[in-house]
């Protein structure tokens, strides 16, 4: 049984290390949590949500909510001016 746990435990501890990395990436590209200064909910559970969580039928933490992808939009929008 331990040995079931332990595999348990070292998925979902590579769940939170891809989560983190890819809020990472959104923050330097611009992005700001879900929730915290846009219209996107943080209970929407995108990528930029400002928690981590692993729930049933969740298919959004695999990718950036819209507000995420306007932040994007706007850099590259800046950096072209």
């Amino acid at each position: 049984m331990s040995s079931k746990n332990d595999f348990l435990k070292t998925v979902y501890l590579q769940y939170i290390n891809q989560q983190t990395n890819e809020a990472f990436c959104g923050f330097s590209l611009n992005a700001e949590h879900d929730g915290s200064n846009n219209e996107c909910k943080s209970t929407s559970s995108y990528i930029m949500a400002p928690y981590v969580g692993v729930e049933k039928g969740l298919t959004n933490p695999w990718v950036f909510s819209n507000c995420s992808i306007q932040y994007f939009a706007d850099l590259i929008e800046d950096l072209d001016q």
